[in-house]
């Protein structure tokens, strides 16, 4: 009733005499071998279950070999083959295989549960789950005269996508841990990216900032002399815009939340969360830092005297919006130059390039100000 166990047949040789079925007045014969049966296959799903590492939902599910043997022919006949429908040996194989995963279900979970284990590394656990579910799944066989004598490799694990969420989700639940908090590992890996992305010449997708600048405001940065600046602090800034106020303008292409690009001739193109300078110059005066977008401006004075309604538009924080000052916003926007041209990231320069990109990561990082 076992693979090479059930040898079913109506003539057979005993001391030599031919013997059937019907002078033993028996309506069947069973031959059942003993020995330990290597190489049984199972696998499937186990259940969803919770890390308890990182609280995420996943899909468990196994896969191995095992060895059966028979220690009681009798109830291997009379409970299993007698009441089961199990008819042949593939029929018993699965049935077992059925049992298996029903053990593997309950223990496993069990003890995830009760004993914290983590999902990602359950297979040094091996050697108490391989113990756990042969005790169990033995108990459930005993009544069929069958034992589980040993399980062969096994693999309990999860499909690809739930373990690459669950090693992105422990990967950032570790970082926060050495951050302090999600807000202070976010904010931190938002500014990297930033600086990495427009440091290669791109602009650092997927990042939020206070400031950044194309143009003019970044050659401002460039041109500041750090000890003039540390003896006098934002003075300094003032003379080197005095340099470099005829920044020549340049051709820039501008998307906003991924719409199409538009064409526009500007000496600086600013973008930040913050909506003021040095000395509290409101360049922009509508932005704000916690509501999710960020705010750009161009600036292109055709001449010298062009400075002066451009400064006093801006200081009297006007919403016009024109060729001399133009006001855009969103939660992304996309820069392009036709040329390279200086770039500043909170007032640090990091080299020329063609392109800045910007997007809003609302929430990701916590200011406390005093009341």
């Amino acid at each position: 009733t076992y693979p090479d166990l059930d040898v079913r047949r109506d003539r057979f040789v005993i001391d030599g005499r031919t013997v059937s079925l019907a002078d033993l007045r028996c309506p069947i014969l069973y031959f059942v071998g003993t020995r330990e049966y290597t190489g049984e296959t199972f696998g499937g799903r186990i259940d969803n279950v919770q890390d308890p590492q990182t609280g995420l939902i996943i899909t468990l599910r196994v896969f191995g070999e095992y060895s059966i043997q028979v220690v009681d022919p009798q109830r291997l006949i009379l409970n299993l083959t007698g009441t089961v429908d199990v008819a042949n040996n593939d029929a018993i194989g699965d049935w077992i295989d059925q049992q298996l995963l029903k053990v593997m279900r309950t223990e496993i979970t069990r003890q995830i549960v009760r004993n914290g284990w983590p999902i990602l590394g359950l297979s040094a656990y091996t050697p108490e789950i391989e113990q756990v579910v042969i005790t169990a799944a033995n108990n459930e066989l005993a009544e069929y005269g069958l034992t589980i004598a040993r399980m062969g490799n096994f693999d309990v694990n999860l499909d690809d996508d739930d373990e690459e969420k669950l090693k992105t989700l422990a990967k950032d639940t570790a970082y926060s841990r050495l951050a302090g908090s999600f807000q202070n590992y976010a904010s931190g890996q938002a500014l990297i990216g930033a600086g990495e992305g427009m440091s290669k010449g791109g602009g650092g997708t997927d990042t939020a900032f206070l400031m950044a600048g194309m143009g003019m405001d970044a050659a401002i940065m460039e041109g500041v002399n750090e000890n003039f600046k540390d003896k006098v602090g934002w003075p300094a800034y003032v003379w080197s815009g005095l340099k470099g106020m005829m920044f020549p303008a340049i051709w820039v292409e501008i998307s906003i939340d991924g719409g199409e690009f538009t064409r526009h001739h500007a000496r600086t193109v600013v973008i930040g969360n913050v909506g003021y300078l040095q000395a509290g110059l409101p360049l922009l005066p509508n932005a704000s830092i916690d509501d999710g977008e960020v705010d750009v401006v161009l600036l292109h004075p055709k001449r010298f005297v062009s400075w002066v309604p451009l400064a006093a538009r801006i200081l009297t924080q006007s919403e016009r919006s024109d060729d001399l000052v133009m006001r855009k916003r969103g939660r992304s926007v996309v820069v392009r130059a036709e040329q390279k041209a200086p770039r500043q990231i909170d007032g640090d320069p990091i080299g020329p390039g063609k392109e800045i990109r910007a997007e809003s990561a609302h929430g990701v990082l916590l200011v406390r100000v005093p009341r």
